[in-house]
Formats: structure tokens, C-alpha cells, sequence
């Protein structure tokens, strides 16, 4: 299990503001397919997702 607690006391030496974020969905749609699409756009599009 990574060390989540550590990662937060990294990032807390930078102030950031942590605001909680919420991911809603029709049911008709699959988990996976939604991941696989936030991550493409997160990445820039399928060449990045691919070269990261």
C-alpha cells in the first residue's frame, strides 16, 4: 500500500488548497470506459496517454 500520509506531507509544503471532487455518471455507462476517457483528456489526447 503506498504511503498516502507521506505523498500529503509533500504536497502540504507547497499550501495547497484541497477541495473534495465528485465524479457523477449515468449507470447505462461502464466505470472503465469513463476512467479510460478522463484519462485521455487528462493526458492531451491517446499520444499522450501512450507516451507517459
Amino acid at each position: 500500500m503506498p504511503n498516502f500520509r507521506g505523498l500529503r506531507a509533500y504536497k502540504d509544503k507547497f499550501a495547497p488548497v484541497w477541495e473534495p471532487r465528485y465524479l457523477v455518471f449515468p449507470a447505462s455507462l461502464h466505470l472503465p470506459v469513463i476512467v479510460a476517457n478522463l484519462t485521455t483528456l487528462i493526458s492531451g489526447g491517446l499520444k499522450g496517454v501512450l507516451t507517459k
